[in-house]
């Protein structure tokens, strides 16, 4: 399907990614207060298996809070590509300028730096772990400088800031995980946008 780089593409939240992450992240609070609940109460487990509950409950926990306030203060867009750039305001109601991208590409959950980003956070678990592993994040390698600019003065864009430069991951990442659209048409038309835009006339794509 041919993408009109004329007009503005504006990608909402899906409300059925939404319900099915508050369910699975619900089940799994659950079922960690309830093994915490039993150590609390003398059943056998060893200190690796409670602080493995205890940090199921905080992770869960957190995650179903954090997707009920994403649900009610994401009501509207939430990814924009228009002629003039890429808008994500997940992390920061900046607009990327095309001008300013150098490449469009693909990092995967997986790969090292990833892990290595991931794995230093407060709290993880086994299931959170393969999740991240088999998420795509849509990689905006940009100018110097326009990173820090975007992200300046916006609370999320500023913890992953700091995040990423302590692991090396370099880029602005975008995570579809939630969007109305897949990860493919989400590149697909990015890259378009971009094209359309000048970007990668002189370089890889």
């Amino acid at each position: 399907m041919a993408i009109d780089t004329s007009k503005t593409m504006k990608i909402r939240l899906s409300p059925w990614k939404l319900l099915a992450l508050l369910a699975v992240s619900l089940v799994f609070t659950v079922g960690c207060g309830v093994e915490v609940f039993q150590d609390l109460n003398g059943a056998a487990a060893g200190i690796y298996q409670e602080v493995f509950d205890f940090g199921g409950v905080l992770f869960f926990g957190f995650g179903f809070v954090a997707t009920v306030i994403m649900a009610i203060r994401w009501r509207g867009p939430v990814v924009t590509l228009s002629p003039d750039g890429i808008r994500d305001i997940r992390m920061s109601p900046e607009l990327i300028n095309w001008r300013d991208v150098n490449d469009i590409t693909t990092l995967r959950g997986d790969d090292p730096e990833m892990q290595a980003a991931t794995g230093s956070l407060p709290v993880s678990t086994a299931a959170a772990d393969r999740q991240i592993r088999r998420t795509r994040f849509m990689m905006l390698a940009v100018a110097p400088g326009i990173k820090e600019r975007i992200f300046a003065g916006h609370r999320m864009g500023e913890w992953a800031l700091k995040l990423d430069q302590k692991h090396g991951v370099e880029g602005i990442a975008i995570n579809p995980e939630q969007l109305s659209v897949g990860y493919d048409k989400l590149f697909a038309a990015a890259r378009a946008y971009w094209q359309a835009a000048g970007g990668g006339q002189s370089g890889p794509t």
